[in-house]
């Protein structure tokens, strides 16, 4: 997938103007290619995929967008130092603490939160080493 330029087709389908079901199907695909793989993580990132992700939680968005979205950012955020710095640097814990307050959703509720979990968890460590 990586090889091919699809990891960078699917960043691209989440740009503003698409459906939402695009959107959702993009965000989940993103999700399923994070999930354990640091290259396809490196690849998502590298592609501009956090910002991406991050842009959907916004308000505007339906719930089943912000709940793909939340839980590609999960999976980016689980076992990446690189990933959770580039989500803090780009916002992310202000974008996921909005999504905590503004959605009804308990799958996206959840989602955000364990993104934020392994963000706060990172810097526990890392202060713990130091």
């Amino acid at each position: 997938m990586r090889e091919c330029g699809g990891v960078a087709a699917l960043v691209a389908l989440l740009a503003p103007g698409r459906s939402a079901a695009v959107l959702e199907r993009a965000a989940g695909a993103l999700c399923n290619l994070c999930a354990g793989s640091a290259l396809n993580n490196d690849c998502v990132r590298e592609c501009g995929g956090i910002a991406a992700l991050l842009a959907l939680l916004a308000p505007a968005y339906p719930v089943a967008v912000h709940e793909s979205a939340a839980a590609a950012l999960t999976n980016l955020t689980r076992e990446c130092q690189p990933s959770r710095d580039a989500v803090r640097a780009c916002g992310g814990v202000a974008a996921l603490e909005g999504l905590l307050a503004c959605t009804s959703s308990a799958t996206a509720r959840e989602r955000a939160a364990a993104a934020l979990y392994n963000l706060e968890r990172s810097l526990r460590v890392a202060s713990e080493m130091g």
